[in-house]
């Protein structure tokens, strides 16, 4: 499978219009404290070609983020 994709000279521009998910990454000790997220957004994009699906989703990883005191 291969991906293409247009950047139209952004790079932010294939995911401006994506909405964001913060995702859990880590949780630490018995009070069950999160130490660590990471925010991605997820679009369907075209495969190109005859396959039998094809759309599929793709996820873009924006940034991650970890607690200073976990680092």
């Amino acid at each position: 499978m291969s991906l293409c994709v247009e950047q139209i000279g952004d790079p932010l521009a294939r995911i401006r219009h994506a909405p964001e998910h913060v995702m859990l990454v880590a949780e630490y000790g018995e009070g069950k404290k999160m130490v660590g997220v990471i925010k991605a957004c997820v679009k369907t994009v075209s495969r190109g070609g005859k396959q039998h699906k094809p759309y599929v989703k793709v996820a873009y990883l924006l940034g991650l983020r970890v607690s200073p005191s976990h680092r």
